[in-house]
């Protein structure tokens, strides 16, 4: 699920994003790592649910990945870019297993099946949650 504050209108402003995966399991060769479960944190990323400027759907943050080990690994994470309802995301484990390691994924939400809570309650109104989808990679 992710989370918008405040909540995403017709018009893009910025938001904080807030995502908290569900275990999936993992392919890696080595068995250890059976599945895992990614959190992420975005502050200032600028969203509507209509319309798309340059530049919108982009920002920093930083994410969690709950291993199945018990173990966390903590992420650096970029929104390089967003399209649609796809958002392509990079960055750098810093801490954890897999340090130094590239992290890439695409991420999925659906804003636009919300538009009616886009224009409701405005200014304080919008999608304050909506769900997400996605893959990510560690190399």
């Amino acid at each position: 699920m992710s989370r918008f504050t405040p909540g995403v209108q017709a018009i893009p402003r910025p938001v904080a994003v807030s995502c908290n995966g569900n275990d999936r399991a993992c392919q890696y060769a080595n068995s250890t790592y059976t599945s895992a479960r990614f959190t992420a944190n975005f502050s200032s990323v600028t969203l509507g649910c209509l319309a798309s400027n340059p530049g919108s759907g982009t920002g920093s943050g930083s994410g969690t990945i709950r291993w199945s080990t018990g173990e966390t690994s903590q992420v650096d994470l970029t929104i390089d870019e967003t399209v649609l309802n796809v958002a392509s995301v990079s960055g750098a484990v810093r801490e954890g297993p897999f340090t130094d390691q590239r992290f890439t994924g695409k991420f999925t939400t659906s804003l636009a099946g919300g538009a009616f809570k886009c224009t409701i309650g405005a200014p304080v109104g919008g999608v304050t949650s909506a769900d997400f989808t996605g893959s990510y990679t560690i190399e």
